[in-house]
């Protein structure tokens, strides 16, 4: 063929005849910018296979008699490093073009070059390699159950059902031949099950495209029962129910859950039992009891597959336990001690005096008698304080001062505080509070009588109260004819009611208690007489 264009012309093609110039010895004539194209002869090489850069040294191989995929690829030099070494396939092309995909494992078949799958090479053959890009961040499809080679392939578009069955060296021979089932859940939002019809040939009769994480499972004759099914339930990632089928193993279901959380208990699986399968009569046999069964777990999912062994019943029940965490929570500490600020807590025993020292112990100017402790409940909208003694709780560690700490716990620890508060009937600023300076080992009455100018005809003196830094509250204790003030600590309130306060609370008359309290009056009284009497020697 020569392309021609000549000035002022439009481009022309002409077909010459190599073969009639030469038998008729004539020329064809070139002009300047001819093109000339001359075809190549057709046809192919009968004994040439090509690989292409999936093996280390790429190019066409010569077939020889006896080659089978293991001879090819180590003639190649082996896989190269980018290759993924589980999982391949080759396809054949016959005499009437018509195409068929056979399935293998490389790395299988080259340290066993007398499994089945290592196949004889053949004219037409195409060998396909997966790249380990392809298993990494892509969506598969798999197909699973009684299949001849049960695989997961990457995600292609285009991919349908008929072509996995293809690359799955279709369904074997123990499979329901009437169906198989589509599981489609797109992106876990709603898990859907397709039953499709296979046709005599044990291809499905509508095929349909694939979506990425489709599966296709063929089950055995056994799963045309109804409701025998196995659940998985707990710490996995997909809690489910399957169908049963001859063979199905604990690891087989630990991989349709999806394998263990991160929470999951791996020191055991529980699979409580009710039933077993007699495969010669093909009927089940109840057990007298339910039967629990458990098997330690790895948390490295691989190391699981001595479970392949484990049968499963039909209705057995596997239960992952969740890992028991010990998570009690947060408190916090402010005031005088030395790293104040949120802690968390430690342990469920964690109490009072463990977290003091984490927070490095009081400051020289903390008051552990004020210290308090705030905690929620439930119930009450507000924290309510819980009393504490802070001496007895460091004293003994089993103290019942010593609180096991719980979330939320709120511990405030103030500064010393040397002064007293009076506040009440006060006969030097009526109605007033004021503030004095603690002194040890005084009472009430030294304080009144000192800095609130005294009692006053108003004062109700038997219902003098001291209130402690701790929020405990000591009253005035009445005897016939003298009374006891309540001691005063630092940082302590003297209250002093007045007597129209007390006829307020409206009091009513009781005789019972009348009666009770002269009785008890008398009693101390006569008490102090009798211990007089014993001093004095009378």
């Amino acid at each position: 063929l020569v392309k021609r264009t000549l000035p002022n012309s439009l481009p022309e093609a002409i077909t010459i005849s190599l073969d009639s110039l030469i038998s008729n010895k004539t020329s064809f004539d070139l002009f300047y910018g001819d093109k000339i194209f001359i075809k190549s002869i057709g046809g192919r090489y009968e004994n040439i296979i090509s690989l292409d850069e999936s093996v280390k040294r790429p190019g066409e191989y010569e077939i020889l008699r006896g080659d089978k995929l293991s001879d090819l690829i180590i003639r190649a030099g082996g896989l190269s490093d980018e290759i993924y070494d589980q999982s391949a396939y080759m396809i054949r092309t016959y005499e009437d073009l018509s195409k068929e995909y056979l399935p293998f494992n490389p790395r299988y078949i080259l340290e066993n070059q007398n499994e089945s799958s290592n196949y004889l090479i053949q004219e037409r053959d195409q060998i396909q390699f997966y790249t380990k890009a392809q298993f990494l961040e892509q969506d598969y499809v798999k197909s699973s159950g009684a299949f001849k080679f049960p695989s997961r392939f990457p995600f292609l578009p285009g991919l349908t059902i008929n072509k996995i069955i293809t690359y799955s060296g279709g369904i074997s021979e123990k499979a329901l031949s009437e169906r198989i089932y589509l599981i489609r859940n797109p992106y876990g939002l709603k898990r859907e099950i397709l039953s499709l019809e296979l046709d005599s040939n044990g291809f499905v009769r509508q095929d349909l495209k694939l979506m990425p994480d489709d599966e296709i499972i063929a089950y055995t004759r056994l799963n045309n029962w109804q409701n025998f099914g196995i659940s998985i339930a707990g710490e996995v990632e997909k809690p489910t129910n399957f169908p049963y089928s001859i063979g199905i193993t604990l690891y087989d279901a630990l991989i349709i859950s999806g394998g263990l959380t991160k929470t999951a208990e791996p020191k055991k699986v529980e699979i409580v039992r009710s039933y077993t399968y007699d495969e010669k009569s093909n009927t089940l046999i109840a057990l007298d009891k339910k039967r629990v069964i458990e098997q330690p777990l790895s948390r490295f999912f691989e190391e699981n597959r001595i479970f392949d062994t484990f049968q499963l019943q039909p209705l057995d029940r596997i239960y992952v336990r969740n890992q028991y965490i010990d998570n009690p929570g947060t408190i916090k500490i402010e005031g005088e001690v030395r790293y104040p600020g949120v802690y968390s807590i430690s342990s469920s025993g964690e109490k009072l005096t463990d977290i003091i020292t984490r927070a490095g112990g009081f400051t020289d100017y903390a008051s552990t008698e004020a210290l308090s402790l705030q905690r929620k409940y439930d119930s009450i909208q507000k924290p309510v304080r819980v009393i504490l003694d802070w001496r007895k709780a460091n004293k003994r560690s089993h103290s019942k001062f010593n609180y096991l700490l719980v979330n939320g716990d709120r511990i405030i620890v103030p500064k010393q505080n040397n002064t007293v508060l009076i506040q009440g009937e006060l006969n030097s600023l009526k109605n007033q509070t004021q503030i004095a300076t603690y002194y040890k080992r005084k009472r009430a009455k030294y304080y009144i009588n000192n800095f609130a100018g005294g009692f006053t005809k108003n004062i109700s003196r038997k219902d003098v109260t001291v209130e402690y830094v701790d929020g405990s509250i000591k009253k005035t204790k009445n005897y016939l004819i003298f009374k006891v003030y309540p001691k005063v600590k630092k940082g302590s309130t003297i209250n002093i009611p007045t007597k129209e306060e007390k006829k307020k609370k409206g009091k009513k008359f009781s005789l019972q208690n009348t009666i009770t309290q002269v009785l008890t009056t008398t009693t101390s009284v006569l008490t102090l007489l009798a211990l007089f009497n014993i001093a004095t020697g009378r």
